[in-house]
């Protein structure tokens, strides 16, 4: 079961229908009123299920953020790749130096 989640920043009908196509699950919450197929689909379990796990996502985020990857100076795929590993590179060792 593949499954996606976003914030409610990113509805759209044409989005929500352009990821339906790709995964099974969509954690894609609208803002604003919904109206009753929209409830439904949102009080499913696998929705609420996703949902929950969304903050952990966007605590992981936040942690490579502070580890350096807020911002990427570099210009090249090359250089970005190099750039990714080096963020989490960076908090991996952060995370094995609390464990020690």
């Amino acid at each position: 079961m593949s499954q996606i989640s976003f914030d409610t920043g990113y509805y759209s009908k044409p989005n929500k229908v352009a990821v339906e196509k790709i995964f099974d699950v969509v954690i894609l919450p609208k803002k604003g009123k919904r109206n009753a197929v929209e409830k439904q689909i949102e009080s499913e379990a696998d929705f609420k299920a996703g949902r929950r796990k969304h903050s952990a996502i966007e605590s992981n985020i936040n942690s490579l953020e502070h580890h350096g990857l807020d911002r990427c100076p570099d210009r090249s795929l090359a250089h970005f790749k190099r750039y990714v590993a080096l963020g989490v590179l960076s908090y991996n060792l952060t995370l094995l130096g609390g464990l020690l």
